[in-house]
């Protein structure tokens, strides 16, 4: 366990250093995504070979960055046992380096993801994921003294292999895949300021994530850590679920601003929220009551603090869905500097806070309810600058997005709850059924317009009428 919690220390450092591939990620799809709206295949070339290069600048950078502090990070900040300390250097490369193809990977994704060609990122995803399952598969053939070295390497290896796979279809798919274009300095310019302001952003959610599992091992050691990490990689999947779907959805906000479809563009960002909410609560409502059952089916055991945080990251990550269509939507617009500053240094508030806080002796619970607190600030914040960049009502927004969507789940966790305590409703498989069932309905009478209600209606009828063909 202790292993885990230095893999899961080590990743969380480096991802720390990763906020500058976030921020350029949103920089690349904005102004790819946007001008494909306009139809211009030369800016698009222009876009692509820029945002190429300033990737390749800052993967160096970063490499430079983190390998000259390995030492006195591992030596003198982290609180790793001693006989960890050699295994974890080749970690931390490995690590390091895997981190520099991810990046130069980003311009080759965007493009696919601007292209709306989730087919083929899907396919090469699923088949890093099926490298990785090899890899897990495989790791109890390994001595465990070796395990965190053959990690390194994995990790780089896979890494190194989906970049290649990555450029070599776009280089044969898409004409804008051209690395002869030239570059031009306002273009480049331009795209640099976009993904500054949205680097200031990404460094502060990182922080405000990974920054609290640095101060969890400074206080708690590489145990907790492992908690954190389990915890963390929970909420990660079931994150994933809206981050797919955002994925699929911000292409579509980007494209409609660029043709100046702005109704559409509000449209497509609004919904992004609701099924959003809706796919995370699906996933969240059964996890509230079967958890423990799940850890301990995955795990064999229960890690202290592994209930705690779980359900901590799911709540945070619910209300963040409430209003996770609006950045994409203010980012289309190009007016992100307020916005950013102001969301960001308020997420930011969570790692001094957090590290004050156990100072004093006070519970690790609260550090928790901090962050549940920072992002219901954060999450008014969006509605406020949605509101005055769109011209739309605050009060519409939190009528028909917030209340729609959050009161669903509040009463199918009242009703779940009283069928657990009065009806004996137990095992996994039918609390997942009950509480899915219950809130599927629920939604479809309250959360819907007459107007979604009626798209749902068409689909379920168009399959309806599919299945007695068959």
């Amino acid at each position: 366990m202790e292993q885990y919690g230095v893999y899961a220390l080590v990743t969380g450092i480096v991802t720390i250093f990763t906020f500058l591939n976030s921020a350029m990620t949103v920089s690349t799809q904005r102004y790819l995504s946007f001008h494909q709206g306009i139809g211009n295949i030369e800016i698009l070339s222009k876009i692509f070979k820029s945002s190429l290069l300033l990737h390749v600048i800052i993967g160096l950078i970063l490499i430079l960055i983190l390998l000259g502090s390995i030492h006195p990070l591992i030596n003198n900040f982290l609180n790793i046992n001693e006989d960890l300390v050699s295994r974890t250097y080749y970690l931390y490369s490995g690590v390091v380096f895997s981190i520099f193809f991810t990046i130069i990977t980003v311009p080759f994704n965007a493009l696919l993801v601007s292209h709306e060609n989730f087919r083929v990122d899907a396919i090469i995803l699923v088949f890093k994921s099926f490298l990785l399952l090899i890899f897990s598969g495989s790791l109890h053939f390994i001595a465990e003294e070796y395990r965190l070295i053959t990690f390194s390497i994995v990790i780089a290896s896979i890494n190194i292999i989906i970049f290649l796979c990555y450029l070599i279809y776009c280089r044969k798919k898409y004409s804008e895949c051209n690395i002869k274009a030239t570059i031009e300095r306002k273009l480049l310019k331009e795209m640099t300021s976009f993904a500054l302001w949205s680097l200031y952003t990404n460094l502060c959610y990182v922080l405000n994530t990974q920054g609290i599992n640095i101060v969890i091992n400074k206080f708690f050691g590489a145990k907790i850590n492992a908690a954190y990490g389990i915890a963390f990689q929970i909420n990660g999947q079931v994150k994933n679920l809206s981050q797919t779907l955002l994925s699929a959805m911000t292409p579509q906000i980007m494209k409609s601003e660029g043709k100046s479809n702005r109704e559409r563009a509000i449209s497509v960002s609004v919904a992004a929220s609701k099924i959003g909410f809706f796919l995370v609560s699906l996933v969240t409502i059964p996890c509230l009551y079967i958890l423990p059952d799940l850890i301990e089916l995955w795990l064999g055991v229960i890690p202290q603090y592994v209930i705690l945080f779980t359900i901590f990251f799911l709540f945070a990550n619910l209300i963040n869905q409430l209003t996770v269509g609006i950045t994409p939507a203010i980012q289309a617009v190009g007016k992100i500097k307020k916005f950013q500053m102001v969301i960001g240094t308020t997420a930011l508030i969570v790692l001094p806070a957090s590290y004050f806080l156990l100072d004093y002796g006070i519970s690790i619970s609260y550090v928790l309810y901090l962050l549940i607190l920072i992002e219901i600030i954060t999450g008014a914040m969006k509605i406020w600058f949605f509101s005055n960049i769109f011209s739309i009502r605050k009060s519409w927004y939190i009528k028909n997005i917030v209340a729609r969507m959050v009161f669903p789940f509040a009463i199918t966790n009242a009703l779940l709850y009283e069928v657990i305590d009065y009806f004996m409703l137990k095992g996994i498989i039918p609390i997942i059924f009950f509480s899915s069932f219950t809130y599927i309905i629920i939604c479809y009478l309250f959360s819907l317009n007459n107007e979604e209600r009626k798209e749902v209606n068409s689909i379920f009828l168009i399959i309806a009428k599919k299945s007695i063909r068959k």
